[in-house]
């Protein structure tokens, strides 16, 4: 597995959680603890996305055209 199939590999995982994590929340509404895990792995999954934009999907260039 390359970097960039683990890099989504591992975005899936953390998306796998959160979606757990919402379904638990649906029913238990009041449980702090899941709210953190959730919240954590929300940073989690948006900071690997961010990385993984950054690493293969850069910004173009600006051209200096106007």
């Amino acid at each position: 597995m390359n970097s960039e199939e683990r890099m989504l590999h591992d975005i899936g995982i953390a998306d796998f959680v959160l979606t757990d994590l919402m379904l638990y929340l649906d029913t238990h509404p009041t449980d702090r603890n899941a709210m953190e895990y959730f919240n954590h792995y929300t940073r989690i999954k948006t900071q690997m996305e961010r990385e993984f934009s950054r690493e293969y999907y850069p910004p173009a260039e600006r051209s200096g055209r106007k």
